[in-house]
């Protein structure tokens, strides 16, 4: 089987006049460090170079320190919003109470700061609006109440509330007597922030998906999702990668994987450690789990896991990109085992690196990776799984060959210039839809 590369295709009409023309683009953002960070900080590092008007609606929130967005802008708009939803005292048999109504407010300062930067946005002659998701309602409020031609980018709805909650053994861990006491008298508390507070950011988001301009989603999965659960036909622009940042350092490689991802459940590092366990100790190598959240319970639960199964586990926490370009040149393999992950960036960063991936079929990889040429898809089974991670742990040829395809592969179409292409279409198709609405 020939590798799957996707050349540039001769530009249409609307291509052109597209690229042709510079934007003025309102661009808001609340999204927390990880893919989607990378993704916005990619977007509008490309935008500003291309010689368009970026000015950036930002909230307090949204992980400034982490790949900063402010210097692509020519003005930038933050606002204030207090996101801590913690009693500032532990008041004992109370704070639980205050927690749960603090998460409420939160919801209702989110509504108004919508409100606000719709009317900023409206009042800014903007040409478009690129709209990406908050990370505590998914779908942002200002999408009601935005006039401005406008495109909002999602990777996923919010998979909490729609998707199967993922079990552990220490959820349900026998607790002392004083902890069953606590939790019986907070359990009024506890439903306000879980099943009611569930209830309300539900209809929150589909009520603001109520009033998509046009959606852009980052995958044919994601498209399929967003279609069943809202009816909406999204357009999909894959993400790219800067492949200038992500490149083989031509580093040794040393006996080591990794795994990518926040320290949570839906990633899966605990399927790729029970995978590693049927792996030959010959050739079993050292885990690395690479994270920027999630730590606690969840962190605990995988270390005692991998001790159990002899697998050998280091956590790289809150690395540099720099450090993570280094992790992907020296790494044998990246393994992928995050549930359903609607697209996911480490695929496509590994490869640039020239790392073989080999990810479970499901969700988004299915997408990125080209199967039996630059890695493996393989079926969510621990036995398979292993059976491939070993076939190329044991042939350091086929390894190299797949590593150099790889690369070849993300240059063949995985680029920010190609993404850029994508998005300026979308924006001018966002413009022509509007201009074609009754007054």
């Amino acid at each position: 089987m020939s590798i799957q590369v996707f050349p540039r295709e001769q530009q249409s009409r609307t291509q052109q006049a597209a690229e042709a023309r510079k934007y003025r683009i309102a661009v808001f953002n609340n999204v927390p460090s990880g893919g989607a960070r990378r993704a916005v900080y990619d977007y509008m590092r490309v935008l500003a170079e291309d010689g368009h008007t970026l000015d950036l609606f930002d909230c307090s929130t949204s992980c400034n320190g982490v790949l900063p967005l402010d210097g692509f802008a020519t003005k930038v708009f933050y606002a204030a919003l207090d996101d801590n939803t913690e009693c500032g005292i532990r008041l004992p048999f109370v704070s639980g109470y205050v927690e749960a109504a603090e998460k409420f407010r939160r919801l209702g300062s989110l509504r108004e700061i919508g409100r606000e930067i719709a009317g900023k946005i409206d009042g800014g002659n903007y040409d478009v609006a690129f709209i990406h998701h908050c990370h505590v309602t998914q779908a942002p409020y200002l999408l009601r109440y935005l006039k401005t031609p406008s495109v909002f980018y999602s990777g996923d709805p919010p998979r909490g509330l729609y998707e199967p909650h993922i079990e552990r053994d220490y959820e349900s861990a026998r607790r002392s007597t004083f902890a069953r006491l606590r939790d019986a008298w907070y359990k009024p508390a506890n439903w306000l922030s879980t099943s009611l507070y569930d209830l309300a950011l539900k209809r929150i988001y589909e009520r603001n998906m109520d009033h998509v301009d046009v959606l852009m989603a980052n995958s044919y999965y994601s498209l399929e999702t967003f279609y069943k659960l809202h009816g909406i036909r999204a357009h999909v622009v894959y993400p790219g990668i800067d492949t200038d940042e992500f490149a083989p350092l031509g580093l040794k490689r040393e006996n080591i994987v990794l795994s990518v991802g926040g320290i949570e459940p839906i990633k899966g590092h605990d399927f790729v450690i029970k995978s590693l366990a049927r792996v030959s100790t010959s050739v079993r190598p050292q885990l690395h789990i690479v994270a920027n959240r999630g730590y606690g319970i969840e962190k605990r639960y995988l270390i005692s896991l991998a001790e159990e199964l002899d697998v050998s586990l280091v956590f790289d926490l809150n690395v540099s990109s720099e450090r993570l370009v280094e992790l992907y040149s020296k790494a044998k393999l990246t393994l992928c085992g995050a549930v359903m992950e609607p697209f996911g960036l480490t695929p496509l960063e590994s490869m640039a690196c020239g790392t073989a991936v080999v990810a479970v079929r499901e969700g988004g990889p299915r997408e990125s990776v080209a199967h039996d040429e630059v890695g493996y898809l393989v079926e969510r089974d621990t036995v398979s799984f292993a059976e491939a991670v070993e076939a190329l742990l044991s042939c350091d040829d086929c390894r190299e060959t797949f590593g150099r395809r790889a690369r070849e592969y993300i240059l063949g179409y995985w680029t920010l210039d190609r993404v850029k292409r994508d998005l300026l279409e979308l924006f001018d198709h966002a413009i022509q839809r509007r201009a074609k609405r009754p007054a």
